[in-house]
């Protein structure tokens, strides 16, 4: 019997951009943000010791293993990062927007930010202290 080598499943980078991982990485999103406003209204002593245990047990800190392949783990970071970009703006709520900003636990979990997100002020701040 011949060996056959197994084949890898990667997922394409388009993937990334669809509705599909957008609507459910948003919704994700705001479901962050409403466990972390409804816990901070109980205990507001430590607000990003508090992110951190929420980032932790909602597996947040699990997201840089969902993708393997350099091409289209650079469109997922892009991606991931753009949708907590946008509760950045100032229409957004104060909890909300305080979320987008604890970008560097994105960084802490990736520990693998695209390169091109080195050259981005907003993402220098945060993402690369």
């Amino acid at each position: 019997m011949a060996a056959v080598a197994r084949g890898n499943v990667i997922l394409q980078p388009s993937y990334f951009t669809s509705s599909v991982y957008v609507k459910a990485l948003r919704d994700d999103i705001t479901t962050l943000v409403l466990n972390f406003h409804e816990q901070y209204k109980e205990d507001s002593t430590k607000p990003f010791a508090l992110f951190k245990t929420l980032w932790n047990a909602q597996g947040w800190k699990w997201m840089h293993f969902k993708v393997f392949d350099s091409r289209t783990r650079e469109t997922f970071l892009n991606m991931t990062v753009r949708l907590f970009l946008e509760r950045m703006v100032k229409t957004e709520a104060p909890f909300t927007r305080t979320v987008a900003h604890c970008l560097p636990s994105i960084h802490s979990s990736t520990r693998n930010p695209p390169a091109r997100l080195h050259h981005c002020a907003v993402f220098r701040t945060f993402l690369f202290p």
